[in-house]
């Protein structure tokens, strides 16, 4: 099914545009050493929640609008952390531990840049769409993509460990993805994703912010 992730930014940003009021504290920390984790990312996938952890490894979101939502918890060298929590008139305090990646050596894929330039047009086309909307997003910094492309089994992969910044100056937003895996099977005609996004507001006209109601 294609589905391209932009389309989220249209499904769930209005949401996070109402009324907030909730608040969400923490602390993460090595599982191993208890130290502090400074400048993890941690937001709530698919609103514009977020924020990074301090020295102390301390975090907090404020105004939070009541619901359900994922919080994702990211840092260089660490495994992904989630948790589903429930935002109401309550403060939500949480103690996050992340355990260490172990090392491990990424396969050089050695390929000519036209081929990554190929295999950056192919991701573009199924990640952000081909609508009059998609037109005005910009990726801001491709080169953070891990991109591979099968030639036998003709399927494209993509994968990040930073936030991959896609701005959309036509409606005003920026949204931020951590893509932990991305496929396209041109063969079998099936694009499959996973991962977690966090939106941010440009300076912008009131035109451009009624559009996305």
């Amino acid at each position: 099914m294609r589905f391209p992730w932009l389309i989220f930014l249209y499904l769930f940003f209005p949401l996070a545009a109402l009324a907030q009021n909730g608040t969400i504290t923490g602390v993460v920390t090595n599982i191993e050493s208890k130290k502090p984790l400074a400048r993890a990312s941690v937001f709530l996938s698919n609103s514009s929640a977020g924020t990074a952890t301090a020295d102390d490894g301390t975090f907090s979101l404020y105004s939070v609008r009541p619901g359900r939502y994922t919080l994702v918890v990211r840092i260089l060298g660490y495994e992904s952390y989630s948790k589903t929590v429930l935002v109401g008139d309550e403060p939500i305090k949480l103690k996050i531990e992340l355990a260490q990646k172990p090392l491990m050596l990424r396969e050089v894929d050695i390929s000519s840049s036209a081929d990554w330039k190929k295999n950056f047009e192919a991701f573009k086309k199924e990640f952000i769409g081909q609508d009059d909307k998609a037109k005005y997003c910009e990726i801001m910094n491709p080169h953070i993509l891990n991109l591979a492309y099968n030639q036998t089994k003709k399927i494209l992969t993509a994968n990040t460990d930073q936030f991959l910044i896609i701005e959309n100056k036509a409606l005003g937003y920026r949204v931020k993805f951590l893509v932990d895996s991305f496929s396209v099977d041109h063969i079998n005609e099936i694009v499959s994703s996973n991962g977690s996004q966090v939106f941010e507001e440009l300076p912008g006209n009131e035109a451009q912010k009624k559009e996305m109601a």
